[in-house]
């Protein structure tokens, strides 16, 4: 990310544009301890350095993250859940509105006085809201799970590297320790997105009921 964030900066630099909009993260104030947001803090600094107009929109945790929990979620009725407890809540987003909100300030519409801005959705959810909307989509049950912190790492590395593991590990640990990936106090203005928590939930059971109704038809 180091390399890319280089390579971005100095193409800006060449082509000098009239604004840059950057999406970054919640938490990307606080520096280290935060996991990946330590990421978007670095990438923070290195824009700021550009002579030009930017605004850094750090967006919440994307609802659609849950995507590759839901196949289990409705097989088993038990949500996995790296947010502990599973009736804290935090803020969340559907990416779709991030890239609405991006586009607007991007074009300069709604511009504030802020080169700070985060979004995130109409309201926060815990994981329990997760699992209540899955179960009125599904139509059954499902109930969340917070995953042992024990199991973190060896669940993480079946599909992500050591460094990325550790990467999300310690952002989930600072979401629970509640107040680090969070809105910078005093530091830009928060925009909202439309998106309900479950209509973004109902494309990905369709996603996921479909690609099972369609191997069922195959084999």
């Amino acid at each position: 990310m180091r390399r890319v964030t280089e390579s971005l900066v100095q193409a800006l630099e060449e082509v000098k544009p009239d604004r840059v909009v950057a999406i970054s993260d919640y938490g990307a104030h606080v520096g280290k301890g935060v996991g990946m947001p330590y990421m978007f803090h670095l990438f923070e600094n290195r824009l700021r350095q550009l002579d030009t107009d930017t605004v850094l929109v750090r967006s919440a945790e994307h609802i659609e993250g849950w995507a590759p929990f839901i196949p289990g979620a409705i097989a088993t009725g038990v949500l996995p859940s790296f947010h502990h407890p599973v009736d804290a809540e935090f803020p969340t987003v559907s990416a779709p509105d991030v890239g609405l909100i991006t586009a607007d300030l991007l074009r300069g519409a709604t511009a504030g006085s802020s080169q700070v801005i985060h979004v995130e959705g109409p309201r926060r959810y815990s994981a329990n809201h997760v699992a209540a909307s899955l179960s009125q989509v599904v139509g059954r049950t499902v109930i969340a799970g917070a995953l042992p912190r024990s199991q973190w790492q060896e669940i993480l590395m079946s599909s992500l590297s050591e460094s990325a593991a550790q990467l999300v590990i310690d952002v989930y640990d600072a979401h629970n320790k509640g107040g680090l990936v969070d809105i910078e106090p005093d530091g830009g203005d928060v925009r909202y997105g439309a998106t309900e928590l479950i209509d973004a939930l109902r494309p990905l059971v369709h996603a996921v009921t479909n690609k099972a109704n369609t191997l069922s038809e195959k084999y």
